[in-house]
């Protein structure tokens, strides 16, 4: 509203065929799981001519691969991609890299660096071994716990102080590790599936 912009969502059979629809649409700023990048590449879309339109673009929920963002680069070399990270219990993001066809690269490796804590927000590695440890994250963005959850014993959420203020904490169930000054997804420690 405040920029005049109009939010486009896509219906099941147009998530299956992102590029025409966001030709379609004129759709700038593209928010997606990456996986639909694999469908547009399938769908052979990936070309100027179906993301002519896009400024911008968001993915998160799932690793971003460079073999993608070359992809995405070679067709749009003025787009702007944010990877992001975060659980809900984070409210979606909490993490954030911007990249562009110049700096990529130096982002990546076989995945995309998740980047680095937006404002607010606390990202630690914690119970480290062999260099990868899970992902906890405190902040203002983190949910106080589950709704009529029993126990508290077990629960991934405490609380600690930051900056002199109560912060509240999650701990993941995501490893990650760093690789030059990079913090990079690794896995899950168990078989959670989000839906």
């Amino acid at each position: 509203i405040l920029c005049g912009a109009t939010l486009v969502p896509f219906s099941d059979s147009e998530k299956l065929m992102p590029g025409k629809t966001i030709r379609k649409y004129g759709i700038t700023f593209w928010h997606s799981v990456p996986s639909a990048i694999d469908l547009i590449d399938r769908a052979n879309q990936i070309n100027n001519e179906m993301l002519g339109s896009l400024r911008k673009a968001s993915f998160c929920g799932e690793q971003l691969y460079k073999s993608q963002l070359d992809k995405l680069f070679t067709a749009k070399p003025d787009l702007i991609v944010f990877n992001t990270y975060g659980p809900t219990e984070a409210t979606v993001f909490c993490s954030l890299v911007k990249l562009n066809s110049e700096n990529y690269k130096e982002f990546s490796n076989k995945t995309v660096t998740i980047g680095d804590a937006i404002d607010g927000m606390r990202i630690e590695l914690v119970g480290m071994e062999n260099g990868i440890g899970e992902i906890c994250i405190s902040g203002r963005n983190v949910s106080l716990g589950y709704l009529g959850a029993s126990t508290k014993e077990e629960s991934p959420f405490f609380f600690t102080e930051i900056d002199g203020l109560r912060s509240p904490c999650y701990y993941t169930g995501d490893y990650a590790y760093y690789e030059n000054n990079h913090l990079f997804f690794q896995g899950r420690k168990d078989g959670q599936i989000k839906r």
